[in-house]
């Protein structure tokens, strides 16, 4: 992130320093006790703390300011003025202001994949560069028997990891294995065909003879065993294997951006990749039609609004509260027999 700002990598250094060589001490009965170090990076009421999220905040504000200039988000009207909001931060909350429409809400959702990518981007990082400053301190505070792609969210988390872990979803999509010797990739759990399709082969049932890629090479002649891929996956599958390409089978895998053909993650690509993925899914949606005609409808928006809170099951009928496990029974309080959704048919 702070890349992105523009900050310089001494600065970046100095400040990643200061969070790891931080440590605190409680006074009791008037008592300073004895000096520790957290293990999950700055706790809430350190100085440091607010600037670093303001780093964050800050980037995040940006992205809506240009959306606002470029016309793509209208924010609301402060009273009968020209004034508008797009949004609202305060302390780790933040509020949102659009209009009420499709390409109102795809544009608010673009800016939100758009950061998304740029915290992915350290998450790129850690996962590429195991051996970093950054990923040293991640690993050591929140994942330190395990790798960041498996790791839980935790509790008392920093905002960095929190953004981090954000956009986990997104890294695990795109990232994949470029096979070099096939040693270090599971053929049937990791991410490892070519193209922005799902990298994972398709197969109904898993024969435990071959576990890693490297059983589908024979290394004598450097050439993929075509006979077992092809009984194994199927004549269109082979040919997405075959077609990588084995140049050296001492070559070692390396774990790449599956975007494009340089590999590397960028934000740029993650927001890119996230639009090819959704895009489809977009359009394919049954409901897309539906909430767009909903959304035309000439009615009052509070009425509009209290329509599409029913729908989607936002009131808070006993029915609602249930699945939120906000309570146990849902029988009418007046008559304890009917099942109360909106009202009783004994009343």
């Amino acid at each position: 992130m702070m890349h992105q700002m523009g900050f310089c990598e001494e600065w970046i250094t100095l400040i990643i320093r200061c969070i790891t060589s931080v440590k605190y001490t409680l006074v009791t009965k008037g008592k300073n006790r004895e000096e520790f170090q957290p293990a999950r990076g700055l706790r809430q009421g350190d100085p440091l703390s607010p600037y670093l999220f303001l780093i964050y905040a800050e980037s995040f504000s940006r992205l809506l300011d240009k959306m606002k200039r470029e016309e793509k988000i209208l924010g609301t009207r402060v009273g009968r003025s020209n004034i508008s909001i797009t949004h609202l931060f305060f302390a780790d909350d933040c509020m949102l202001f659009g209009e009420v429409s499709t390409d109102g809400a795809n544009h608010m959702k673009a800016i939100i994949n758009k950061y998304e990518a740029i915290s992915g981007q350290k998450g790129w990082k850690i996962i590429t560069q195991p051996d970093c400053l950054l990923a040293r301190v991640m690993k050591a505070k929140y994942f330190p028997k395990g790798d960041c792609m498996s790791a839980r969210v935790g509790s008392y988390l920093s905002y960095t990891w929190r953004s981090i872990w954000g956009a986990r979803c997104l890294l695990k999509e795109g990232i994949g294995w470029r096979i070099g010797n096939g040693q270090s990739v599971n053929i049937w759990n990791d991410a490892w065909l070519p193209g922005v399709e799902n990298g994972r082969v398709q197969c109904q049932q898993i024969n435990i003879r071959y576990s890693m890629v490297s059983d589908l090479i024979d290394r004598d002649a450097v050439t993929w065993k075509h006979e077992e891929i092809r009984s194994l996956f199927g004549e269109e599958q082979m040919q997405r294997i075959v077609a990588i390409p084995l140049a050296n089978i001492g070559l070692q895998d390396a774990l790449v951006w599956r975007g494009d053909n340089t590999g590397i993650y960028t934000a740029k690509k993650g927001y890119k990749w996230r639009n090819i993925i959704e895009t489809p899914n977009i359009h394919q949606n049954s409901l897309t039609k539906f909430y767009k005609r909903f959304w035309d409808i000439k009615v009052p928006s509070k009425i509009r609004m209290h329509l599409w809170r029913v729908a989607k099951k936002y009131m808070p009928f006993l029915f609602n509260l249930k699945i939120h496990r906000l309570v146990n029974n849902t029988l009418c309080p007046v008559c304890q027999r009917n099942p109360f959704i909106i009202f009783c048919s004994d009343l």
